[in-house]
């Protein structure tokens, strides 16, 4: 996103199997006050609902800023598989 020709924000998202993944944004704080990474989103969120995506997905974490866009949260796991002996580990 740019104001004045000056980037303010960005987000990059995967695109894969008609869902948009959101895997990484910024903005520039001193343009916070308008709110450039929620407008960003929303724009994103508003193409990929015309483009008839089936899901745009935050990816990982509960960050706070997550529940302004949802309600529910998909619970997330941690697997380790490792066979025995010393390189493994």
């Amino acid at each position: 996103m740019r104001l004045n020709h000056v980037g303010i924000a960005y987000e990059l998202c995967f695109d894969f199997g008609n869902r948009l993944f959101s895997y990484n944004s910024n903005y520039d704080r001193a343009a916070a006050k308008l709110s450039p990474g929620t407008i960003l989103t929303a724009a994103i969120i508003e193409r990929a609902c015309g483009e008839k995506r089936s899901e745009y997905d935050f990816l990982r974490g509960n960050e706070a800023y997550k529940s302004y866009w949802c309600k529910n949260f998909r619970k997330e796991s941690r697997l380790l598989i490792f066979k025995p002996g010393f390189k493994s580990r």
